[in-house]
């Protein structure tokens, strides 16, 4: 661990005391060498005990109109416009802070006659003041402003999922505005429960329905949980299909913007010269939009700020125009550090078409059609979009 050297903390207790003759006492206490301008005088009466010693002196100092600052191992102590003539400059060069940013912090430190600039080539500050100004200044910057911004580093997953499939994911569904805090899982074993999607079902009666229709929902995966083995199993088994995986690392508190889409055709008919009629193919782009924007909070949990927005295309097409639907939502999550969000809601429906046949008599041109029959299905899938959370620590 590192050395810490406390401040020496003092005890006094004076009245109508001579204010040379009350330096001298804190500068022995202290064991410190105070020197205070000729034209420093007063009286004065105080009692204070066990406090460091430097903020004794700033309030003794104060009470009579001084100042004090470090200057080469020695205490100076007078008026402030008599420190004018001995201001100094320091640039003082940034490592994670823009300067700009923090002049505005820093401007009502600055004391009379002092100045504050900022170059931002080298993104440095340039301060002028009293040395002992200038000091209290670089602490207050190298100590509370320029640190390091901690990141988050935000992993999506964009999942089409069957009704069967979804009932295989270990996802805690937020019913009622209220979050359940079972873990849902595939199936009843273990004590495991799910939520079934579309009727309240025997496996858990007491949690209500989810929506599924025309609004979006969310829930939770616990860190501990493998998603990416069970996608990987989803989809081995026709059961779900991972669309895009991106990526982003963003800052504490700044937003991050998430895009994955396709183009899609699109017919327009215009009027051309003469009354002819012209019809030409353009191209629009149908995305799954998100932006994230985390706050850390001192307990590693983290604050989410989630805007998704989903576009899709209705399999119906009239006069050659896809039917577009747009879904949106703005909302605030809390998760660990670790943890998986998951946003569903948007349902489709999959219409599929078998054909079942007699081996060999199903295949004879024309008569095979006797031996053959068309199956239609309608299928249920939900999409899904899985946001990971992770901070990323400073020895990563």
């Amino acid at each position: 661990a590192p050395l810490v050297i406390e401040e020496p903390k003092i005890s006094l207790d004076v009245k109508n005391a001579d204010l040379l003759d009350v330096l001298r006492l804190i500068g022995h206490k202290a064991a410190v060498n105070i020197v205070p301008s000729k034209d420093v005088s007063g009286t004065v009466t105080i009692r204070i005990e066990n406090t460091p010693w430097e903020q004794v002196l700033d309030v003794v100092l104060r009470s009579q109109g001084y100042i004090y600052f470090h200057d080469k191992g020695l205490i100076r102590v007078g008026r402030e416009e008599d420190f004018v003539l001995e201001m100094t400059t320091q640039i003082i060069p940034l490592k994670y802070a823009k300067a700009s940013d923090i002049v505005s912090v820093l401007q009502p430190h600055i004391g009379k006659g002092g100045g504050l600039g900022v170059d931002e080539r080298t993104n440095s500050l340039i301060i002028t003041d009293t040395p002992k100004n200038v000091v209290n200044m670089r602490e207050i910057i190298i100590k509370g402003l320029d640190i390091r911004t901690r990141q988050v580093l935000i992993e999506a997953k964009i999942v089409q999922v069957s009704e069967t499939g979804l009932k295989q994911l270990g996802i805690r569904w937020v019913v009622d505005d209220a979050k359940d805090r079972g873990l849902y899982t595939k199936d009843a074993y273990a004590g495991g429960r799910y939520v079934d999607k579309y009727t309240r079902g025997t496996t858990n009666p007491g949690i209500p329905d989810r929506d599924p229709f025309g609004t979006f929902s969310f829930g939770f995966v616990s860190g501990t949980f493998n998603i990416d083995a069970a996608l990987a199993a989803l989809e081995s088994q026709g059961e779900g299909s991972i669309l895009s995986s991106p990526s982003v690392l963003v800052a504490h508190n700044q937003k991050a913007t998430i895009t994955s889409g396709k183009s899609i055709p699109m017919l327009t008919t215009t009027a051309g010269p003469g009354g002819g009629i012209g019809q030409t193919v353009t191209y629009r782009d149908v995305c799954i939009t998100m932006t994230v924007t985390p706050k850390i909070a001192p307990d590693d949990y983290i604050s989410l700020k989630v805007n998704p927005r989903v576009e899709s295309v209705d399999e119906v097409r009239i006069a050659g125009y896809p039917d577009l639907t747009t879904s949106s939502i703005e909302t605030d999550l809390l998760v660990r550090d670790g943890d998986t969000v998951v946003i569903g809601g948007v349902i489709k429906d999959e219409h599929t078409q078998t054909i079942q046949k007699v081996p060999f008599l199903g295949d004879i041109p024309f008569l095979g059609r006797l031996f053959q029959g068309k199956k239609s299905k309608i299928e249920k899938s939900e999409l899904l979009i899985f946001i990971r959370t992770k901070i990323i620590r400073e020895t990563e």
